[in-house]
């Protein structure tokens, strides 16, 4: 009995330490602004588009939000300009480096969708293709 406790005990002091401390310090407005520059700078240089973030907030499992984003397309046009981005993913898949969203709620939003000529893709394609990685389904 007592080693279970134990375990129990130190599973609460692990989460707190990688959880909870990370997202309480992103409770405080000015570790958000902080935070959300070098991250919007990792997606500009992943995306080769500019991002701009106003802020980012850790909820309570598995919730993050975004505030005021802005995105570029490779034409320097407006993808996406929105107040705010809120998305539900799975925690643990996180443990295994990949990113697993279960929904995305966008609010106050403008999305534009074009395309240079019928023929051509949409100007989010070259965006889905870089998140979507190596085709996973070969053998």
């Amino acid at each position: 009995m007592k080693i279970l406790k134990r375990i129990v005990w130190w599973f609460f002091i692990l989460a707190g330490m990688f959880y909870a401390l990370p997202a309480g310090l992103l409770q405080i407005p000015s570790l958000q602004k902080k935070i959300s520059v070098p991250i919007a700078a990792a997606l500009t240089g992943k995306l080769q588009s500019e991002i701009r973030i106003g802020q980012i907030k850790l909820g309570f499992p598995n919730k993050i939000t975004l505030n005021d984003i802005y995105l570029e397309d490779r034409s320097k046009e407006t993808l996406l300009q929105a107040k705010r981005l809120t998305a539900d993913f799975d925690i643990f898949s996180l443990f295994q480096k990949k990113w697993r969203i279960h929904s995305v709620q966008l609010y106050a939003f403008r999305f534009n969708l074009s395309r240079e000529t019928h023929d051509s893709p949409l100007n989010i394609q070259y965006i889905l293709d870089i998140l979507a990685g190596p085709d996973s389904t070969k053998n």
